[in-house]
């Protein structure tokens, strides 16, 4: 597992409002990064959840979506 190209992120960000974009700029199985906030695409509901890894403080941002529709952390595949 590569760790250097995922980053770390703190938790600023996490209140408050953050623009995301238009519903149809995330498609289905998309994760994008929104302030302090993962924001993803399950099969047309949307979720946000803080950013941040509680167990090593990875980017949610880039972690994926299981069969499950559950968020899959980039660094140790916990979903």
């Amino acid at each position: 597992m590569k760790l250097s190209s995922v980053q770390r992120v703190g938790d600023e960000g996490v209140r408050g409002e953050h623009e995301v974009g238009p519903v149809a700029d995330l498609p289905a199985g998309a994760v994008v990064g929104a302030g302090g906030y993962a924001v993803g695409n399950i099969d047309g509901g949307l979720f946000a959840v803080s950013r941040r890894c509680r167990h090593l403080g990875a980017d949610l941002a880039n972690g994926t979506l299981d069969e499950h529709g559950h968020l899959v952390c980039p660094w140790h595949q916990s979903a």
